[in-house]
C-alpha cells in the first residue's frame, strides 16, 4: 500500500499573525480537511499513468480529521515501480520447470524471459511541487475569506 500523510496543523504560526479565535481555528481546520484532500487526490490521479489499469483510480482518502488526512493507494507495489522504474532483468519460473505465456491464441513456453525493464513514469518532485502550489492556493483562499470577514 502506498500512503501519503498530510498534516494540516498546527495552525499556530498562522494564528500569531491573524489573531484567530478558537472557533475560527476550528473552522480553518475543517475547511482544510474538506477542500485540500480532494484537490490533492485529483493531482495524484492525474500524475498516475493511465495505462496501469486501475492504479490511477485506486487513490483514495483514508482518514480525515484532527490535524490532517491520509491518501492511500492499495496498489502500492505498482506505485513504487512507477516512481523508481525497473531495470532489465530475467524472469525464471518459481514452481514449474517452464514459464507459459498466452500471446494471441498461441501458448509460448520458455525456461526464462528477458524483461526489458521500463523507465520511471511518475516524477515525484513534479507531483509534490503541484501539491505545494495547490495547498498554497487553498490556504490563500481560506485566509483571504477569514480576513475579509474580520475586516467587516
Amino acid at each position: 500500500m502506498a500512503k501519503i500523510r498530510f498534516n494540516t496543523g498546527p495552525i499556530d504560526a498562522l494564528n500569531d499573525k491573524l489573531k484567530l479565535t478558537s472557533a475560527e481555528i476550528k473552522k480553518l481546520n475543517k475547511l482544510l480537511n474538506s477542500k485540500l484532500p480532494n484537490e490533492l487526490l485529483k493531482i495524484l490521479r492525474r500524475h498516475t499513468p493511465k495505462d496501469t489499469g486501475e492504479t490511477s483510480k485506486a487513490w483514495e482518502i483514508q482518514k480525515k480529521g484532527g490535524n490532517g488526512f491520509t491518501i492511500v493507494n492499495e496498489r502500492g507495489g505498482i506505485i513504487q515501480f512507477l516512481i523508481d522504474g525497473v531495470r532489465p532483468h530475467d524472469i525464471f519460473p518459481k514452481d514449474k520447470s517452464v514459464l507459459m505465456m498466452n500471446i494471441g491464441s498461441s501458448k509460448i513456453f520458455a525456461k526464462f524471459v528477458e524483461h526489458p525493464g521500463y523507465p520511471k513514469q511518475m516524477n515525484v518532485d513534479k507531483i509534490f511541487d503541484e501539491i505545494n502550489k495547490a495547498t498554497d492556493k487553498v490556504l490563500d483562499r481560506i485566509i483571504t475569506d477569514i480576513l475579509k470577514r474580520k475586516l467587516k
